[in-house]
């Protein structure tokens, strides 16, 4: 990631107007610190335990994980005992009116279903559309038309690929 100090500086200060981070100031080495004001605090909505608050971190900081991923990369925070301990966390995070996080559908080539954390930044379109995807069922997700997949239709394409194989030997020949 590579920041200029400016885009540094602005971020933290919309992060201050919201309320989410508080500026320390050290007068005797005069270097601010920053603490966040986002969950387990007094002045928040969230109060996570050490599991939750650790997928959180990850989710915000690497993106979509599987159970198995967020098993990895939260070992520094939290030491889960197995996947099945990841997903009752997850249950627990998505879960309720206030969810923080939810389930993306699964992409091909994947064992298990991603997941995302539910605070809308620049991604918000793709998060929707991601949503949306994950709300329509498999069965109509399917892209082929009804009637390719029907006996006849299936027949009708076999024979349409047999004439056009045909015409190619003819044109080679």
């Amino acid at each position: 990631m590579s920041l200029t100090v400016g885009e540094v500086q602005s971020t933290i200060r919309d992060l201050k107007d919201k309320h989410i981070v508080l500026a320390d100031q050290n007068f005797k080495t005069q270097v601010e610190k920053y603490n966040h004001r986002f969950c387990n605090t007094p002045f928040s909505d969230y109060e996570f335990d050490s599991a939750q608050y650790a997928i959180i971190c990850v989710l915000l900081l690497r993106g979509s994980r599987t159970p198995g991923e967020l098993r990895t990369n939260c070992s520094r925070m939290h030491d889960f005992a197995d996947n099945n301990e990841v997903l009752v966390s997850l249950e627990q995070l998505s879960g309720g009116d206030n969810s923080c996080v939810y389930m993306l559908p699964r992409t091909p080539g994947r064992r298990d279903n991603e997941y995302m954390h539910n605070f809308f930044g620049e991604n918000h379109e793709k998060i929707e559309s991601n949503k949306m995807a994950a709300q329509i069922p498999v069965s109509e997700q399917n892209t082929q038309p009804q009637e390719a997949t029907t006996e006849s239709g299936l027949e009708k394409r076999v024979a349409d690929l047999e004439a056009a194989v045909e015409e190619l030997r003819k044109l080679i020949e």
